[in-house]
C-alpha cells in the first residue's frame, strides 16, 4: 500500500509522495496548521475537505465497491446534481427549438407591414427624384336600383405621373 513520505500514513490509492494534507500544510503559513489538522481525510485517495463524512471519498468507495457511511459526500451529489442539470438542460433545448420552428407564420401582419415599409422606402425615393408617382385609388359606390338593392362597390386604381418643374 502506498506511504505519504511526509506523515508516513498509508493510503490505497495514493499516487503521489505526499498526501493531500502533507501538500496543503506545505503550502499554508502555521497560523493555519492546527484547522488542518482537524479537517477529515479520505482514507483512500488522502483527499481533505470540510464536507467528508464517511471515511471515503465517493470515488474511493465506488473504486473499493463499498457502500459509503452516512449520507455521500458533496463532491457526489454535486456530481450527480450537475449531470441531471445537464440532462435537463438538453431536455429544454430541444423543447424550445422545437417550439422556434414549428411556430405560425404571422405572414399577414408581416406582409402588411411589409407593405408599409416598401410604400415608406418608395416615398422616400420618389423625395429625391424629379418625378412624383402617386397611386390613387377610388371606391365607386353606384346608388340603388328600383328594387332598393344596393350595387356592389367598385375600386378604381389610378397612376398619376407628374413630372416636376425645374
Amino acid at each position: 500500500m502506498p506511504c505519504c513520505s511526509g506523515c508516513s500514513c498509508e493510503f490505497l490509492h495514493l499516487d503521489h509522495d505526499l498526501c493531500g494534507k502533507c501538500v496543503k500544510l506545505g503550502i499554508f503559513v502555521v497560523p493555519t496548521v492546527v484547522p488542518m489538522q482537524d479537517l477529515p481525510q479520505c482514507k483512500g485517495c488522502s483527499i481533505v475537505y470540510n464536507w467528508l463524512r464517511p471515511q471515503f471519498c465517493a470515488t474511493c468507495s465506488l473504486l473499493e465497491g463499498q457502500a459509503t457511511e452516512g449520507p455521500p459526500s458533496g463532491g457526489a451529489r454535486i456530481a450527480s446534481t450537475s449531470a441531471h442539470l445537464s440532462g435537463q438542460m438538453h431536455e429544454h433545448q430541444k423543447q424550445a427549438s422545437q417550439y422556434w420552428l414549428n411556430q405560425q407564420s404571422q405572414t399577414a401582419s408581416i406582409a402588411s407591414v411589409t407593405e408599409v415599409k416598401r410604400k415608406i422606402s418608395m416615398m422616400k425615393k420618389q423625395s429625391r427624384t424629379e418625378e412624383l408617382d402617386i397611386d390613387l385609388s377610388l371606391w365607386i359606390h353606384p346608388p340603388q336600383d328600383d328594387n332598393g338593392q344596393q350595387g356592389n362597390p367598385k375600386k378604381v386604381t389610378l397612376l398619376v405621373v407628374d413630372a416636376a418643374a425645374s
